[in-house]
């Protein structure tokens, strides 16, 4: 009160009354995008203490600058009241899926929906079929940071194979040859008996190339 307790006054004198808001409060600033030391200062100049700093991952918030504190922005508290602090880590690492047999249209789509850029190369493969995914660098399972580049290799299909020179081979040794080299193999006996069990001819010349699992006829007398 104005005059305070005991003081003598007038009869119908005025005394004023202070009434209480309660105790003081501050808001929590709004650090988000700012460095740790310049959150750290605006949370002290407000009358607050720096609580626990605490780092997550954040797709739009890049790495080393603050995310949010704890309470929020705009929160009133006590004076010295703690604030927490969460700095970002900047966008979560990304595993590379197995896109092994998958097309290279769908093996681009799923890489570019995890943030990643793509990159293409061209091999031969012998167990995938011609442009299908055969492996990627870095390999499936390996965990990489968002906007890190994957390059995928695509069959191109089996490699062309040199064919032998199966001219007076025996049916049993052409047939191994052949298959051994990953060609299908056909007889025929073009005399119908086969005294010496030789091959005579062949479909396809020695020296050329075929694709894997062409099929190879052989005549053998």
């Amino acid at each position: 009160t104005e005059p305070g307790p005991g003081a003598e006054v007038r009869e119908g004198s005025t005394v004023a009354a202070v009434v209480s808001k309660g105790p003081e409060r501050y808001a929590v600033p709004a650090v988000s995008g700012r460095t740790l030391p310049q959150a750290r200062a605006a949370i002290t100049d407000a009358n607050l203490s720096v609580g626990e700093v605490t780092s997550a991952y954040d797709e739009k918030v890049a790495a080393d600058l603050v995310v949010r504190t704890d309470p929020k922005a705009g929160t009133k508290l006590k004076r010295d009241q703690a604030v927490g602090i969460v700095v970002s880590k900047g966008p979560a690492p990304v595993k590379i899926p197995d896109l092994t047999g998958s097309t290279r249209a769908g093996a681009t789509a799923s890489l570019e929906r995890r943030g990643l850029v793509v990159a293409t190369t061209e091999a031969f493969s012998k167990t995938v079929a011609a442009g299908r995914v055969v492996s990627s660098t870095p390999s499936a399972g390996t965990t990489v940071p968002k906007g890190a580049k994957v390059t995928l290799v695509i069959s191109k299909g089996p490699p062309p194979v040199v064919v032998p020179d199966l001219y007076r081979k025996s049916e049993a040794e052409a047939r191994a040859t052949l298959t051994s080299l990953g060609f299908k193999v056909s007889v025929v006996y073009p005399i119908g008996i086969t005294p010496f069990k030789l091959v005579v001819k062949q479909s396809a010349k020695a020296g050329s190339t075929l694709p894997f699992g062409s099929t190879i006829t052989v005549e053998v007398v």
